[in-house]
């Protein structure tokens, strides 16, 4: 057993903060851990906020704890703490702490992207971000789909998803990236291998199988394999409208119309505005 074993380094940071509970920094990282290797979000915000209560100043809890009010829904708190952490930014920044304010920033500019639609500010605080520790390959992939969906900038896009795949051969958001840009070029072969890898790095990811069924039904029209892609994306994530709605396609081309009749209702629940499934269902109707 190795130090990377989860398990190892769990009984580690344990071993760690039983000799001294006050060392906010190995609770950061500890519950970084938590939610990564154990995806246990409340253990880890207990330990973030008793990184906190250590030491009201450090930037990791208080960017763990931003994102914990972003999971929650509550975006004006997220957005508070954040502002907080990066004010009070020093001009030198601590090496042990650059990660930490790193993260921070690549926080700050999501929101600037998805929720005050300022794609100018969150380019520049993903690029803040980067200087402060360029190593971070979930900071490279958001900042590439930044420059795809808000910029057009393909190039620019991947060049960043590459850097994202060369830090973390398994980051499956920037394999998806890659993906996507080269079906816009053309290339569903190419799409294809991006989005197998994607899945592969995150079997978990709706996004991933859902791009994998759309490469494999427009691009392959193999019905077959696209049918399982979109009914994995839906299991995983049930409110994605589209994923039904591609099922239903894909049901339909098949033959399957019961299923298909099923896959476009469902589409519509989750979405009544959706009326590629409303179009489809009348049709099936009028079969």
């Amino acid at each position: 057993m190795t130090d990377a074993d989860p398990d190892r380094r769990r009984a580690l940071f344990e071993r760690a903060l039983a000799r001294d509970p006050t060392d906010a920094a190995t609770r950061v990282r500890y519950g970084r851990l938590l939610v990564e290797a154990f995806d246990d979000r409340p253990a880890a915000n207990e330990q973030f906020e008793r990184a906190l209560a250590a030491d009201p100043t450090h930037p990791g809890a208080r960017n763990a704890l931003a994102v914990r009010a972003l999971r929650a829904g509550d975006v004006d708190e997220a957005r508070e703490r954040l502002a907080a952490v990066l004010a009070d930014e020093p001009a030198e920044i601590d090496p042990e702490r650059r990660t930490a304010y790193a993260r921070a920033w690549a926080n700050s500019a999501n929101l600037r992207w998805r929720v005050a639609a300022d794609p100018e500010g969150a380019r520049e605080a993903f690029e803040t971000a980067l200087e402060r520790d360029p190593s971070l390959p979930r900071t490279h992939a958001w900042l590439g789909r930044l420059f795809a969906e808000a910029f057009d900038d393909p190039d620019a896009a991947r060049e960043r998803y590459e850097r994202a795949v060369t830090l973390d051969p398994d980051n499956a958001p920037a394999h998806v990236g890659l993906g996507n840009l080269r079906w816009r070029a053309d290339d569903p072969a190419g799409a294809r291998a991006c989005h197998e890898r994607a899945v592969e790095a995150d079997p978990e990811s709706a996004l991933a199988h859902y791009n994998l069924g759309t490469v494999l039904l427009d691009g392959f029209d193999d019905a077959e394999e696209a049918r399982e892609a979109f009914e994995r994306a839906a299991a995983l994530d049930p409110d994605r409208a589209d994923a039904h709605r591609r099922l239903g396609e894909t049901l339909w081309r098949a033959g399957d119309t019961g299923d298909a009749r099923e896959a476009f209702e469902t589409a519509l629940e989750r979405d009544p505005d959706d009326e590629t499934a409303r179009v489809a269902l009348a049709a099936l109707a009028a079969e």
